[in-house]
C-alpha cells in the first residue's frame, strides 16, 4: 500500500486533462494551437506525473516517520531504514509515479466521457497491486525476477531494505529501469492517439 499514491494522486489530473477536456470541447481549441501532439501529451503527462511524484514522496516520508516510532518488533516485523534509504526509495519510485501518470493519460484518452474514464481508471488502479498480493498469498521467496516487475519491484526492494538485507547493485537498477522503460512506449501511444481526429471528435 505504500506505493499506492503513485497511482492515485495524479489520476484526477490525468482524467480531467484528457477525457474531461474532450467532453467540455476545450480539446478542440487546444489542438488548434501551434503545438505538436507530442508536446501536448508531454505537458499533460508531466502535470499528472508531478502530482503523483509529490504525493508518493510525501507519503513515504510520513510512513517512515510513523513506522520509526511504532514498535514493529513486537509484531515480528522490522523497519531499519534511515533517511538516506528513504531518499533512495523515493528516487527509485520516480519512474513508477511517471509510468502511472503516463498509463492513466493513455487510458483516459480512450474514454468518451469524464465518468467513463474515472470508472475505468478506478478498476485499473487495482491491477498494479495484484503481483504483490499473489507473491504474498503464495509466500514466494524473494527472487531477482521480482525486481523486473513494476510496483512489485518497489515493494520487494523496500521490504528487503527494511529488513536490513544487503542488496547488490542489480536490484536497484532493475527497480528503476523496469518502470522507466515502458514510459516512452506509453507516451508514444498517447501521442499517436492524440493525432487522430477520431480522438478529438470522440468517435
Amino acid at each position: 500500500m505504500l506505493f499506492f499514491p503513485a497511482f492515485f494522486c495524479g489520476m484526477s489530473a490525468a482524467v480531467d486533462s484528457t477525457a474531461g477536456e474532450r467532453e467540455r470541447r476545450s480539446m478542440e481549441v487546444l489542438m488548434a494551437q501551434p503545438a505538436r501532439a507530442r508536446e501536448i501529451v508531454t505537458g499533460k503527462w508531466l502535470m499528472a506525473g508531478t502530482l503523483a511524484v509529490v504525493g508518493l514522496t510525501l507519503e513515504l516520508i510520513l510512513a517512515h516517520i510513523v513506522l520509526s516510532w511504532v514498535p514493529l518488533e513486537e509484531l515480528g516485523m522490522s523497519w531499519s531504514l534511515n533517511w538516506f534509504d528513504v531518499a533512495l526509495v523515493c528516487f527509485l519510485a520516480l519512474p513508477l509515479a511517471l509510468l502511472a501518470a503516463a498509463a492513466q493519460i493513455a487510458l483516459a484518452m480512450n474514454a468518451k466521457s469524464f465518468k467513463e474514464a474515472q470508472s475505468l481508471l478506478s478498476i485499473v488502479l487495482l491491477l498494479p497491486m495484484l503481483p504483490g498480493l499473489v507473491v504474498s498469498m503464495m509466500e514466494l521467496k524473494t527472487s531477482l525476477w521480482m525486481y523486473a516487475v513494476p510496483m512489485l519491484s518497489n515493494q520487494t526492494l523496500l521490504r528487503e531494505m527494511s529488513k536490513g538485507v544487503e542488496l547488490g547493485f542489480l536490484p536497484y537498477l532493475l527497480t528503476f529501469v523496469s518502470a522507466a522503460l515502458p514510459v516512452a512506449a506509453v507516451i508514444a501511444f498517447a501521442t499517436w492517439r492524440m493525432k487522430s481526429e477520431r480522438y478529438v471528435l470522440a468517435v
